[in-house]
């Protein structure tokens, strides 16, 4: 792989003005078919009108991870004990209420319990058991935004557990969260979680 330096000249195609010279600049790139900007990478750049028109190899991994962070929102009406759950989470944690720790926990969450058939086990038992679900009003409302990757894993979990919908997944895994951190039922997540929180 051939690398650039920012202000080096090559020759590319321009769309608007043909063969051209071309200066390698730090830009802002638009990702064809999405709506996502690779931010601030070294791009060739037309000397002739000023677009870009080529992306160096060394650029492609900031493409891609510019893609995989598109963020997928997942919105639930949950009850709203549960809402209660997410927060107590977080007080146990961190000694207060975090928006972000509690966003957190839940990818967390996803991707650990994607990762593990034991994890996974646990999911399902947890939600066949319970009695929190039991004739509840959905009050309150979960609003996330994950990245595709964590989304694709998201959906393969909810197939892998035979889950109906995304619904039932999100709420096995909030009772989950509530069985390992508010009540107390692993003091090795626990501290593994507060570690993990001083940094968010």
């Amino acid at each position: 792989m051939k690398i650039y330096r920012e202000g080096e000249k090559s020759k590319a195609i321009c769309s608007h003005c043909g063969k051209v010279e071309t200066v390698f600049e730090k830009r802002d790139v638009p990702i064809q078919g999405s709506k996502i900007f690779a931010k601030k990478i070294l791009a060739g750049v037309c000397t002739v009108c000023d677009e870009v028109v080529s992306i160096p190899q060394q650029s492609a991994i900031y493409v891609k991870e510019s893609l995989q962070k598109e963020k997928k929102p997942l919105e639930f009406r949950i009850p709203k004990h549960l809402e209660d759950i997410l927060a107590n989470a977080s007080l146990r944690l961190v000694g207060g209420y975090s928006p972000v720790l509690v966003n957190f926990l839940i990818r967390f969450y996803i991707h650990k319990s994607f990762g593990s058939q034991k994890e996974r086990i646990k999911l399902q038992n947890i939600y066949k058991k319970t009695d929190l679900l039991a004739n509840v009003a959905l009050s309150s409302r979960l609003s996330i935004k994950i990245d595709s990757k964590l989304f694709e894993e998201f959906q393969k979990l909810k197939f892998e557990t035979n889950f109906k919908n995304d619904s039932e997944l999100i709420k096995a895994i909030m009772l989950k969260i509530n069985n390992d951190i508010v009540q107390e039922n692993d003091p090795e997540m626990v501290s593994e979680l507060k570690d993990l929180a001083i940094a968010i």
